[in-house]
């Protein structure tokens, strides 16, 4: 019976400066993060220098692949997430200029190298935005009467999914609600390398709705960390999904 927000150390219970943190953190660093199985920008600059005379770009489909970048870049800005200082149009119009002129081949090559520059770290970018995205669809599942909202300045805001919102603070949320968030954010702000989550029976003060979708949604929360999850639970409900995952203990 004993409040989980008591026993959490002072310098955890304000979970949206973990967020901001770790979105922080995350952009400068993201294969702390993330595994990627992308190979390094400087190994692939120099293997498409080096097929430069066999291959060529062509104008049209760069400025396709230039646009959904700068798609991707609203999503991004919306949470925060620093995104390259560059301008469509502008890139148009010195691409259109540099066509009429001697340089045109060399042009087209240096706007593909830009591209090729971009989409490497706009991918880098697009992992960090996919897991704070799951983490608000995750969150959403468990709260319908709350609305989640994560940036990098503010880490994470709360508020009240009625005709007139009222923000919440963390220590408003009930008993289960805030276990489920800090254990949510704990898998959202996860390494990916090395990062062992032991949790001590999670299903604390939860309805077996929640234990039943507890460890999936876990999982997903942490996606592209693949941390190691250890539980230690008295519910059958909460491992249900995962038999042969399960280790009985005490006999």
């Amino acid at each position: 019976l004993v409040n989980p927000k008591a026993l959490a150390p002072v310098e955890r219970l304000n979970i949206s400066d973990r967020i901001a943190r770790f979105i922080g953190e995350a952009q400068v660093n993201h294969r702390r993060f993330f595994a990627s199985a992308e190979s390094d920008l400087f190994e692939r600059i120099l293997h498409k220098l080096g097929q430069l005379q066999e291959s060529t770009f062509e104008v049209k489909p760069l400025l396709d692949r230039l646009s959904k970048i700068a798609i991707e870049d609203k999503r991004l800005k919306k949470m925060g997430i620093e995104v390259n200082d560059w301008k469509l149009s502008k890139i148009k119009k010195a691409v259109s200029a540099a066509a009429q002129g001697p340089a045109k081949e060399q042009a087209v090559i240096a706007l593909g190298a830009f591209v090729e520059m971009l989409e490497s770290r706009t991918s880098q970018r697009i992992l960090l935005a996919d897991r704070i995205d799951t983490f608000l669809r995750v969150m959403e599942d468990f709260f319908h009467d709350k609305t989640l909202s994560v940036s990098a300045k503010t880490g994470l805001s709360i508020s009240t999914k009625t005709e007139s919102p009222r923000a919440l603070k963390e220590g408003q949320l009930s008993t289960g609600e805030f276990h489920l968030l800090y254990l949510m954010v704990a898998a959202l702000v996860t390494q990916r390398r090395g990062t062992v989550i032991a949790i001590d029976e999670p299903e604390m003060s939860m309805h077996l709705a929640w234990q039943r979708k507890l460890i999936k949604a876990l999982f997903e929360c942490a996606s592209k960390a693949e941390p190691l999850f250890i539980f230690a639970t008295h519910s059958p409900d909460v491992a249900a999904d995962f038999p042969d995952a399960l280790l009985e203990v005490g006999k």
